[in-house]
């Protein structure tokens, strides 16, 4: 059976003498069978305290009256006066002499000599008042010899660490920090309380009342303390058994399941103290805490009201009222609790830490550190504070700070995923790439609904030009937040870098309905642009461009602007001034050659242009039919009779007009 194959264990562990893990499967043992004396009796050999020990074999008594193994620790332990009927346990017998083979037996005269007692004592007396004499001899002798070197100290004596480099010299404080006797841890890090000179009272008990049943209680409070819930759990359920109408005993338990997070066991218990004392103020707190947890929408007002009304004076009560009114963005009357606290107590630390977080909600970074700050001087060992310090930090554009103060709150507080994302956005703005990575991996892998998480690091995958696996983390922070215009913009900008044109403007058209202000607006503009202009279609790209260049002053990004007129000039270029000069791409350009009539006495002259009677033609030669276009070059052609030709250009010939003509002119001579 498994229960009995983890017993042998347990006993095979104590025989090694691997003691946490003998305790640890027993203490499983236990949850599943608390009527077995083995276990109980076993148990009782791992424990620490003779308390513990006395209790685990009152246990085993309770169920075998006869054992006479737990009788007989009782008695050794003190609990039970001497019993002659109880034989003691037989001793083991070991055969202490045995013959020596005839081979092993010294053989020299001088080793059977001293095999004597008599001579080897006398042998160690004379060789130690030898080893004295020579001692004594040499304090007494002075150097007597002339040619002796002897050296003395002269002037002030130096220290050795001057002659160290002084790069490497440790300047000693004037107090040297004791701590006596030094704890052992087996994490990676001690505990913060360990490096501080002064020590801190710990927060006392709500309630601490005695019970029936003390010893089982007393062990199951230190098994607490000690942060070992499941051996608390096993000693609290037995004295609830004893004594079930304590409303303190099942809110303990609840304590230690809230620990283990198992929360609906713990919510259980918490409604059991209820039910049985309808008076206990902290049952009440713990069950809205736990309702919220489990349903985010729960209003609990009620139970935080009951608690406050029940007593007065409970801190836990307040801070935890103006956490849920911080949540639900009721400032005001979380800082009221806050300030009824302070009136309370203004020494508790969790008072300004609570306060900080207010402030951080409302975008008062200033006040936040402030407060963070009071809280740190109070209690350098409050874990909360240097997450708040961190978040407060990180608004307050000091990375690095920040980066410091969470990777601090990380050594002792491995399960929160949202402390790994401010370590992540920390280390992105100090450009440590891959401490970004491993920090959203981690918060993810804690909680997988965390849609911040996917979006830094799609965007780090954006960085790196790794456009797939953006589209895969932003499509994932899409999912949790759909109507986020950053989300899915940036959505849209790793598809452009997937290459994936046709959907990341189907993408940038979507965002384009979630713009609110002209910032919004002129990122879309400037991010479609690039998208259309990358999916060939420069025209559209030069639009969403000059949209952009449009906008009112202050809108968009003075890069953004540079680049939108970059893009414009490589996209529509200039046009040249105009010239009488047509554009050869478009006409080609005929050049006009009258035939002017020479003079009579042959002398060419330049003679008046005779005036133009046009012929009206609709129809026009195939041969001269001209091409409508822009900027058409007409064509005129003039024709002389009876005189020799001469090739002239006219600067009629490069006017620009609307329309092409020809026309037949005539002179009399």
């Amino acid at each position: 059976m498994p229960d009995d194959r983890m017993f042998q264990e347990a006993v095979q562990a104590i025989q090694e003498g691997q003691t946490e893990r003998a305790k640890d499967l027993l203490t499983r043992l236990l949850k599943t069978d608390q009527k077995n004396p083995d276990y109980w009796l076993y148990l009782s050999a791992v424990v620490d305290t003779p308390s513990e020990k006395i209790f685990c074999l009152e246990s085993v008594l309770k169920i075998d009256p006869a054992n006479q193994a737990a009788r007989r620790g009782m008695i050794l332990l003190g609990a039970l006066p001497p019993d002659d009927t109880i034989q003691p346990v037989a001793p083991a017998r070991r055969k202490w002499t045995a013959e020596l083979i005839d081979e092993d037996l010294p053989k020299g005269k001088l080793a059977r000599l001293m095999r004597n007692p008599v001579v080897r004592l006398a042998t160690i007396l004379i060789v130690g008042l030898a080893v004295v004499g020579l001692v004594v001899l040499g304090i007494s002798i002075r150097p007597q010899l002339s040619g002796m070197i002897q050296l003395r100290v002269t002037g002030t004596a130096r220290s050795v660490s001057e002659f160290l480099p002084s790069a490497t010299a440790t300047v000693p404080s004037p107090t040297p920090k004791v701590r006596s006797p030094t704890p052992t841890f087996s994490g990676t890090y001690p505990p913060l309380w360990t490096t501080l000179q002064a020590t801190y009272t710990p927060t006392p008990r709500y309630v601490n009342t005695p019970h029936p049943i003390q010893e089982a209680y007393s062990i199951a409070m230190r098994r607490f303390d000690q942060g070992n819930y499941a051996e608390m759990i096993l000693f609290m359920e037995q004295a609830i058994r004893e004594d079930p109408n304590s409303a303190d005993l099942h809110y303990y338990l609840g304590e230690a399941y809230r620990q283990m997070g198992e929360m609906s066991k713990a919510l259980d218990a918490y409604q059991k103290a209820i039910q049985v004392n309808s008076g206990f103020a902290p049952a009440y707190v713990r069950r809205a805490q736990l309702q919220l947890l489990l349903t985010p929408q729960a209003r609990v007002e009620q139970d935080f009201d009951r608690a406050i009304a029940l007593d007065p004076g409970l801190a836990e009560a307040y801070l935890e009222r103006a956490a849920y009114y911080a949540g639900i963005e009721d400032y005001a009357r979380a800082l009221q609790d806050l300030e009824t606290l302070e009136a309370l107590n203004p020494n508790d630390p969790r008072l300004y830490a609570r306060r900080a977080q207010v402030y951080l909600s409302q975008g008062d970074v200033d006040a936040a550190l402030e407060q963070a700050q009071k809280a740190y001087d109070l209690d350098l060992t409050l874990l909360p504070v240097y997450r708040i310090q961190a978040e407060a930090y990180l608004a307050n554009k000091q990375p690095l700070l920040a980066f410091e103060k969470i990777d601090i709150y990380l050594r002792y507080v491995s399960d929160d995923p949202k402390a790994y994302l401010i370590q992540g956005l920390a280390a992105i703005q100090i450009n440590k790439q891959e401490a970004a990575f491993k920090a959203m991996d981690k918060a993810l892998a804690l909680d997988s609904r965390l849609p911040e998480a996917y979006r830094y690091r799609g965007l780090l995958y954006l960085e790196l030009g790794e456009g797939q696996k953006a589209v895969n983390d932003l499509i994932e922070a899409q999912r949790f937040q759909p109507n986020s215009f950053d989300i899915n913009l940036e959505l849209g900008r790793a598809l452009l870098v997937a290459r994936r044109y046709g959907d990341a403007f189907n993408q940038m058209s979507a965002v384009e309905n979630l713009v609110k202000d002209d910032k919004q607006r002129a990122a879309l503009y400037y991010w479609r642009g690039q998208v259309l202009e990358a999916g060939q279609n420069p025209r559209a790209a030069e639009r969403d461009y000059q949209r952009l260049l449009d906008l009112p002053e202050g809108a968009a990004e003075a890069e953004w602007l540079e680049f939108a007129r970059a893009r414009l000039l490589v996209l529509n270029p200039p046009t040249a001034t105009p010239t009488l000069t047509a554009t050869p791409s478009l006409t080609p350009t005929v050049t006009l050659t009258p035939t002017p009539t020479p003079t009579l006495t042959g002398t060419p002259t330049r003679t008046p242009l005779p005036s133009l009677t046009p012929t009206a033609s609709r129809t026009l030669p195939p041969s001269l039919t001209p091409t409508i276009s822009r900027t058409p070059t007409p064509t005129l052609t003039e024709a002389a009779s009876r005189t020799p030709t001469r090739t002239a250009t006219s600067a009629a010939a490069t006017r620009t007009t609307t329309r092409t003509a020809t026309r037949t002119p005539t002179r009399t001579p």
